[in-house]
């Protein structure tokens, strides 16, 4: 009796893992810490960037509030004496405007006194035009007043008074063609002897 024993065929097929030894769970591991190395650096990037920018808005906005600070300049007027009014002006910081002198002319009104907590305050509204060696400046101030006496001022019909205010600029020639600004104002007013000083800020238009 013929027995036919037929030729078995066995098939191995290996896997990537068992041809490289190399490779296998160590390299799932390694190509892991690789991608949270390269997400951390993608990460990093961004966050660069992202500081960048931030940074130059700041610097912007620094700038930007800056700007128009730069661009002021604090002066001081004083004058002295009603009858033929002198002025000085002079810069408190660098800028612009140079130190200046002349004469002022002084225009007002006066409005009906008002009575604050007992004490009887007149108001006054003036224009004063400084004629000076580098233009003409015109300035608008509005002025509270009390008086520190209860006598009148010698050869006149009003008590020696101080007076506080505030006051713009509302025009200009020469070195004050394009000047605006404004700011606050003392007055000491003794009869013949008048005292006043307003500081505040110009810029150029």
């Amino acid at each position: 009796m013929w027995v036919s024993a037929r030729k078995k065929e066995v098939v191995f097929e290996m896997t990537d893992e068992q041809m490289n030894p190399s490779m296998g769970p160590f390299t799932n591991r390694v190509s892991r810490k690789e991608q949270r190395m390269k997400a951390r650096r993608r990460n990093m990037k961004i966050f660069s960037l992202c500081f960048a920018a931030l940074a130059a808005a700041v610097t912007l906005t620094a700038i930007a509030a800056a700007g128009p600070d730069v661009a002021k300049q604090r002066v001081a007027i004083s004058m002295k004496d009603l009858a033929n009014g002198t002025f000085v002006l002079t810069p408190l910081q660098s800028g612009t405007l140079k130190r200046d002198s002349g004469t002022v002319r002084l225009v007002y009104t006066d409005e009906p006194a008002v009575m604050r907590n007992g004490q009887e305050v007149i108001i006054y509204r003036s224009t004063y035009t400084f004629k000076g060696k580098r233009g003409n400046l015109s300035i608008r101030e509005r002025s509270e007043w009390v008086a520190v006496s209860n006598e009148n001022a010698p050869g006149f019909d009003f008590r020696p008074s101080v007076g506080i205010g505030t006051w713009k600029v509302v025009g200009g020639t020469g070195s004050y063609a394009r000047i605006a600004g404004g700011g606050r104002s003392a007055h000491a007013g003794m009869g013949a002897k008048w005292l006043a000083r307003q500081e505040g800020f110009l810029t150029l238009r």
